[in-house]
């Protein structure tokens, strides 16, 4: 699905010193996996996401995606292919329906049905009677699961969540994260998930990674992160 090869990703400090945010990071997700990563605050994990479908850039590394190099894949195609979903929501004027069309219509594709949003909305345990409400009036928790429907339309083949839940009460967070995996069950996707709720994450996700300074590493000890 995709591997991921030395990369690294600098920053520049106030002081003109350079930080490795990521430092030799080396992955491989394959299909239908669910993986969690995990870790101190601060350390890249939101920047990795970002990495891997190209809102930002990595200063040296590879990534093959589906066996090709992603820098030849089309960033809006790889974006569709590849899904982030954000941890502060972002919403569109308009109703929940024509968040959710947006994407779609600008590209002048086949407007997807009633049943189509309806799936995609039960996986994402969303009512179907938000589909006409006014969509910045829902509450951060309900925009948040809203993005997710949004990016499963495109039915991407990698699944990014940065802080999925993040807004969202422990029962709401376990039904949701439960229905994802059974969504990459069925699809043969993949999801990567940063999460602070590291029981959570460990509960769903069948390989759990910890980023600390810049690399990469199993999680075997069940450690606890601020």
């Amino acid at each position: 699905m995709i591997e991921v090869v030395d990369l690294y990703k600098r920053r520049f400090k106030v002081n003109g010193q350079v930080h490795d945010v990521l430092a030799g990071v080396h992955l491989t997700i394959n299909p239908g996996e669910v993986v969690a990563l995990i870790g101190p605050s601060g350390m890249g994990k939101s920047t990795f996401l970002r990495l891997l479908n190209r809102l930002e850039e990595p200063d040296a590394g590879h990534i093959q995606f589906l066996d090709r190099d992603y820098r030849q894949i089309d960033p809006l195609d790889l974006r569709r292919q590849v899904g982030l979903v954000s941890q502060k929501p972002f919403m569109f004027p308009g109703t929940v329906r024509e968040n959710l069309l947006i994407a779609i219509t600008e590209r002048s594709e086949a407007i997807p049905t009633d049943k189509d949003l309806a799936d995609v909305l039960e996986t994402c345990a969303v009512d179907t009677d938000w589909l006409d409400q006014p969509a910045r009036k829902l509450s951060v928790g309900q925009q948040q699961r809203v993005s997710l429907a949004r990016v499963l339309l495109n039915r991407p083949r990698l699944l990014l969540l940065d802080e999925p839940t993040s807004s969202l009460d422990p029962q709401t967070a376990d039904d949701v994260l439960g229905r994802l995996t059974q969504y990459v069950a069925r699809s043969g996707a993949s999801l990567l998930m940063v999460s602070h709720d590291h029981l959570l994450a460990r509960k769903h996700a069948g390989r759990t990674l910890v980023l600390r300074d810049g690399k990469l590493a199993e999680d075997s000890m069940g450690e606890s992160y601020a």
